[in-house]
């Protein structure tokens, strides 16, 4: 049996150069708020005003760290969001509502966009009385267009 020779060129080697772990950390200052959808008839109920316009905040977030919103993923180029929120009190929604409701905000419904190709996690339920916020760590091949913004620290 002859011994393979490893080359630049060889696809795993390709893989760890043009997709090296690397992570794009934003902080969303604000009591975090989980996925809601439309109330019947488009009403528009206080928990839903206040989770549009968390959303604004996670938009905002996302562009002032440089991250162009909405964020457009493909098959080729996947997205994947992992959240930390820290609620104000033990009265919240389910932490991977809020994963969903960061994704939802920067990758909106609509032609060439969705979260189709984003895929979420989060941790368990995090408290910080004084200081709610949600962290957030975006990774996939989307960064190679952003490898200026990636760090290593909070």
């Amino acid at each position: 049996m002859s011994k393979i020779e490893r080359t630049p060129n060889d696809f795993y080697s390709r893989l760890l150069r043009d997709h090296a772990p690397s992570a794009i950390r934003i902080v969303v200052p604000g009591e975090p708020k989980g996925f809601r959808v439309a109330t019947k008839r488009g009403q528009w109920n206080k928990g839903l005003r206040d989770y549009r316009k968390w959303k604004d905040d996670c938009v905002i977030a996302t562009e002032g760290f440089g991250l162009d919103c909405p964020v457009f993923a493909d098959s080729a180029y996947p997205v994947y969001v992992h959240t930390s929120a820290f609620y104000s009190s033990k009265v919240h929604c389910d932490p991977q509502n809020t994963s969903k409701g960061y994704v939802d905000a920067i990758m909106p419904p609509g032609k060439g966009g969705g979260d189709k190709y984003a895929g979420t996690s989060c941790d368990a339920p995090l408290y910080d009385y004084a200081n709610p916020r949600t962290l957030v760590e975006i990774r996939g091949w989307l960064l190679r267009k952003y490898e200026h913004l990636v760090s290593e620290a909070w």
